[in-house]
């Protein structure tokens, strides 16, 4: 396989009036190069990535329902905010995250539910697991 090897994200901005984003790439070879992508792209680049990096994750513990855990995004360092749409058709929740932005996520209150429960479940079975993680 041929690739550079990406270290770091550096450094992200805006340009065109918001119609761009632009970003640095650091390698390991200690060059850093300036992308530019238009704003409509970003989605497709981060979801791809997402599943990408939890399509690793599966291989390497050899288990797909456990593999989100690793392949997160976004590490939150803590809970800023919770809200509510004044109908009662969202519920939302803000955290501050190890990349130095916050992340809001908004659910309905099905959805909202629903990951109390896997939070619930999640929590319980890491009370039991192990406490040396046996991949490594």
């Amino acid at each position: 396989m041929q690739a550079r090897f990406v270290l770091d994200m550096p450094w992200g901005g805006v340009a065109n009036q918001g119609q761009y984003v632009l970003f640095d790439l650091r390698f390991n070879d200690a060059t850093t190069e300036r992308y530019a992508c238009s704003l409509s792209l970003v989605p497709l680049i981060v979801g791809n990535l997402t599943q990408y990096a939890g399509m690793a994750e599966a291989v390497r513990v050899k288990g797909r329902d456990r593999a989100i855990i690793e392949a997160a995004p976004y590490r939150a360092t803590e809970v800023l905010n919770s809200g509510h749409a004044i109908d009662g058709s969202v519920v939302t929740v803000e955290f501050n995250t190890t990349h130095g932005f916050p992340v809001s996520i908004a659910l309905t209150p099905e959805q909202a539910l629903q990951t109390i429960d896997f939070l619930q479940r999640e929590l319980l079975l890491a009370k039991d697991a192990p406490s040396q993680d046996p991949r490594n």
